[in-house]
Order: structure tokens, then sequence, then C-alpha cells
């Protein structure tokens, strides 16, 4: 059975969210007396209902060490946000890489389609390392004011690395 509706718990937390001003902190107990359970013990209720303030109200928040949700200023999102999911993408494809390279080192007897996927996927992970840099990410004086659709930024970051 597929359950679509959301849980009580998590609409209430999720209308808290969307009631808190911007710049101002949801506090853990807030949270935990508004379900009557502590929201540390079930997050995963928080994390439901943060998905839907995200889509119902853009509401965006980070967490406060041991305080509770603050949420941020559109202006804050992306100095916030971009740097922290770049920094994990940029640590797990180090750590795969690493991986792919410590498990296979003294494997001679690998057929050679298994040795080209082998190579294409530490290739692709060096490659998702480089560009989660944040030294590729600073923005140039004339850069558009909306994303770049993914084949053109490609083909710059091409242009980059032959010179």
């Amino acid at each position: 059975m597929l359950i679509t509706d959301l849980s009580p718990d998590a609409r209430v937390i999720a209308d808290m969210l969307i009631a808190c001003p911007i710049g101002e902190i949801v506090t853990y107990g807030a949270l935990s007396d508004a379900i009557g359970r502590n929201i540390t013990r079930c997050r995963h209720i928080y994390y439901t209902a943060s998905r839907v303030a995200q889509r119902e109200a853009g509401a965006v928040f980070v967490t406060m060490v041991r305080q509770g949700y603050r949420r941020l200023e559109p202006v804050n999102i992306a100095p916030t946000v971009g740097p922290a999911a770049r920094h994990h993408i940029r640590r797990t494809a180090r750590k795969a890489r690493r991986i792919m390279i410590a498990g296979t080192a003294g494997m001679n007897d690998m057929r050679p389609e298994d040795q080209r996927k082998l190579a294409a996927e530490i290739s692709a992970m060096g490659l998702i390392e480089h560009v989660a840099q944040d030294a590729r990410v600073k923005p140039d004086q004339n850069a558009p004011m909306a994303p770049t659709p993914v084949a053109i930024t490609a083909q710059r970051l091409l242009e980059s690395l032959q010179k």
C-alpha cells in the first residue's frame, strides 16, 4: 500500500516552519511540544515537513546546533547550501575514486570490458571532484543572471581545462 498523505505530525511541523519568520529559529523544544514527542528522535518527521515547507513556501532551513532550525534569508541560501553540498559531493567522489583504485590496484586478471568500466568510473569521479571545487563556482563578471544549461556549462568547463 502506498501512502501519499502527509502525517498529522508532519503537517503541524510544516505549518510551524512556514510560519517562522525569515532569519528566526524554530527551537527543538517548540517542535517537540507541537507533536508531543522529541523531534531529535523523530527527525524523519522534520525532514518530511521541511520538504513540504520548501515546496509550499520556499522556506529553507539550516541546523543550529543544540538550538533548532534557522530559516535562511533568500540571499543566504546560495552561499550556505551550495558550498556545503559541493563539499559533500567532492568528499564522496574522492572517497569513491580512492576505494576503486585501492580495491583494484593488484588486479591483473580483469577482463578488458571491466577495466574500461573501472576507468570510466574513476574518471567520472575525478571529474565530479574537480567540478565541485570552490574555485570552479566563482561567477564571471558577465555571467548570466539565470542558471546556464548543462551543455554550455560542460563546454565552458572543457575550454577552461584546455587552457
